[in-house]
């Protein structure tokens, strides 16, 4: 299966969907889930081992859990319109990582190994000092 884009974009999606169409994005390469009202990302979205750009953005995500450093091939990272707060370290693995939208979350402080980041990173609208 090749599956290039695979678009759930403002379906208002939850849980058990997200859940039955995993198999699907495993193997996609862009991955839109934005505008769901998600309040954290799939669990097994570490899976998805070919995907590049993943849209993440107006949901209600809290928290960015550490296994998305297994996404080895990701370029592009929105995460824009949530409501974090704390970034993981673990985005710093992200090797592949291009560009990050961090625009309009909570976030408070700006960790300081964070300078490693060879991405364009946006973290405008934010609450950093």
């Amino acid at each position: 299966m090749n599956i290039r884009f695979f678009n759930i974009n403002t379906k208002r999606t939850r849980g058990f969907s997200v859940y039955y169409m995993s198999t699907l994005w495993r193997v996609s390469q862009t991955l839109d889930l934005s505008h769901n009202r998600l309040t954290m990302l799939p669990l097994d979205l570490p899976l998805a081992y070919r995907l590049q750009l993943l849209q993440l953005g107006s949901n209600d995500i809290t928290d960015i859990p550490k296994e998305i450093s297994k996404l080895k091939n990701l370029e592009k990272l929105d995460l824009s319109d949530n409501y974090l707060t704390l970034l993981p370290e673990s985005l710093i693995k992200l090797s592949s990582l291009k560009e990050l939208d961090l625009t309009d979350n909570m976030i408070l402080q700006w960790p300081t190994n964070f300078v490693k980041l060879q991405s364009k990173v946006n973290v405008s609208y934010n609450y950093l000092f």
